[in-house]
């Protein structure tokens, strides 16, 4: 039934985009809410970061009522589309607050696809990067203080977030357990804490 609704989705975006019903005019909306699903997305993974004992970032592209139901690299490849709009809405900011708000946004997507730790998406995200540098060369180097301190700020909480879910999860070593063993560990952690 999903494949068959993301089908029927695509359809109507590339009928939406071949007749040219979404004009000109409303692209930056339809991006902008694009980036506004990727980010709610993220929230949803960040929360289950911290709530679960899977240590990947799965935004939320998760069943939270099967524990091993996570889907990272799918995860991954989404923010993976959604980056290049960020980075372009970012260096093309012309007010201010609107330069801020793109900065967080591309922090905040940024430190959930590191989390997410898929290889391929970390490959293809490289590749990306490369072809962006070559189209957008000058508005980089204008940028370029700018870009190195989000992507600073987005490994080193990549790195503080995923150290703080391993103090949490010292156990997330999932090898070996089944479901009612990893269930119980979530129930000591968080039920333990709401009956003392």
């Amino acid at each position: 039934l999903l494949e068959v609704v993301q089908i029927f989705g695509g359809s109507i975006i590339f009928f939406l985009i071949s007749k040219k019903i979404i004009n000109e005019n409303k692209w930056p909306l339809l991006i902008n809410i694009f980036i506004s699903i990727a980010s709610i997305s993220t929230l949803i993974g960040f929360y289950a970061f911290f709530v679960r004992p899977f240590d990947r970032m799965a935004g939320s592209f998760q069943d939270f009522r099967d524990i091993f139901s996570v889907v990272p690299n799918g995860y991954a490849d989404f923010i993976l589309l959604i980056l290049p709009f960020l980075f372009f809405n970012f260096i093309n900011a012309k007010v201010s607050k609107y330069k801020y708000l793109y900065a967080a946004l591309l922090i905040f997507n940024l430190t959930g696809f590191i989390l997410a730790y898929s290889q391929g998406a970390l490959i293809a995200a490289f590749g990306m990067t490369l072809i962006f540098i070559i189209c957008f060369f000058r508005k980089i180097v204008k940028n370029l203080v700018s870009i190195f301190l989000i992507l600073f700020i987005s490994f080193s909480l990549s790195f503080v977030l995923n150290n703080a879910h391993q103090k949490l999860f010292p156990e997330t070593k999932l090898e070996g357990k089944d479901q009612e063993e990893i269930q119980e560990i979530i129930n000591k952690k968080f039920l333990g804490k709401i009956r003392q």
